[in-house]
């Protein structure tokens, strides 16, 4: 028996930009919306350990994630939705060489290019405010930021095992936990969590991952009955 997918709905003040190359102008978006959307989604976690990570008062705080996605090499895609001209939500992806050395990357890449390897697609991430969530603007984003990307390339996300909303979402597109279990990512078990700091509760997140882009586009598609135009800026 087939199954006939959503007829698509154009939703009305609704629209993509996506971008090629990481920008203050986009890091900056981030905090806002990171913030407000963390904010509703970690109910467990205080506004100091969410600060930690976005903070749309700290300049400082886009400066770092600018530096973070400029230290990878490879594909970078960046889209943000906008609703009637303001942002509600965001995503970004990259190439997946591995946390190491500009040098030691391109080494891996060339290696991997030899061996008719391709690095995995590394959904960093995915934000929408609160007040526009569960009407499919997450998906369009997802589908929108994969798009540029290879078909046959593999996706990876990483996911807080206290946000189950979220994990349940990616799971709906074919994403399946890689290991079986939440992890602790922090190196050492007495230190600062390296997302919330210093006397935050440690977080365990799980590795998920899907098959091919092609298949993951598709399956958003099936579950999504929305569009809306999208402009590139490179």
């Amino acid at each position: 028996m087939s199954i006939i997918p959503p007829a698509p709905s154009f939703e009305q003040g609704l629209s993509i930009i996506r971008i090629h190359e990481p920008t203050l102008e986009f890091t900056t978006t981030a905090q806002f919306i990171g913030h407000e959307a963390w904010s509703v989604r970690l109910p467990k976690r205080s506004d100091n350990e969410i600060r930690h990570v976005f903070n749309p008062d700290n300049p400082q705080n886009a400066k770092k994630l600018l530096e973070r996605m400029n230290s990878k090499i490879g594909q970078f895609v960046g889209t943000i939705a906008l609703k009637n001209g303001e942002p509600i939500g965001y995503a970004w992806a990259h190439d997946d060489i591995g946390n190491m050395s500009i040098a030691q990357q391109k080494f891996k890449m060339m290696a991997m290019k030899l061996d008719g390897k391709k690095p995995y697609i590394w959904v960093a991430h995915i934000n929408v405010l609160s007040s526009y969530q569960s009407k499919g603007i997450g998906s369009v984003l997802l589908k929108e930021t994969l798009d540029p990307f290879d078909d046959d390339k593999k996706i990876s996300t990483y996911v807080f095992d206290e946000n189950q909303l979220t994990l349940n979402w990616f799971k709906k597109f074919g994403f399946i936990p890689k290991p079986k279990d939440a992890v602790d990512p922090n190196d050492r078990k007495d230190g600062p969590d390296i997302y919330f700091g210093e006397g935050a509760e440690h977080v365990s997140q799980w590795r998920l991952e899907a098959p091919q882009n092609i298949i993951t586009r598709n399956n958003i598609i099936s579950q999504t009955a929305l569009h809306c135009p999208v402009e590139d800026k490179y």
